[in-house]
């Protein structure tokens, strides 16, 4: 028998194995910056759009060098860059289901009292560290104007 036949002869089984969520996609984590980048828009209050902006800058040094070009003026995307995230929907639906989040009358969504406190918790364990500095960095110069040609124009 050959050393091929000899693996192939083996007894085997299969088995169900968890599959490890990445970090960045974990429920727990998404709704602790969801806050946080909420907290960091004017009035503590974000568009959808705004806040998938946000999220995809905050997601990796190129993105976020991506949104400083384009509040710059060096850049000025002719096709949509920025991903939107169902991890985030979730995340939002969640947060306003908790409490933390409610949605005003003009699509805008406002931290409330709980949501508030989660955000000074993640600021006092130094969580989220990386994301805070990028958004102390763009704190109010996010405009909708770049939010819309980043986004594409879409509704």
């Amino acid at each position: 028998m050959s050393d091929v036949q000899a693996l192939l002869d083996a007894e085997y089984s299969f088995g169900a194995r968890p599959h490890p969520i990445p970090a960045e996609l974990r429920t727990e984590r998404k709704v602790a910056l969801l806050l946080l980048l909420v907290s960091r828009c004017h009035g503590a209050g974000a568009s959808w759009k705004s806040l998938h902006v946000l999220n995809w800058a905050v997601r990796s040094s190129g993105n976020f060098h991506a949104l400083e070009r384009v509040r710059d003026g060096e850049l000025l995307p002719d096709i949509p860059i920025v991903r939107i995230e169902p991890a985030l929907d979730r995340a939002i639906d969640l947060s306003a289901g908790l409490g933390y989040l409610e949605r005003k009358r003009s699509g805008t969504f406002r931290l409330l009292p709980a949501g508030t406190a989660v955000v000074v918790a993640v600021e006092a364990a130094g969580a989220l560290a990386t994301e805070r500095a990028l958004l102390d960095r763009m704190k109010n110069k996010v405009t909708q104007t770049m939010v819309e040609s980043l986004l594409g124009g879409r509704a």
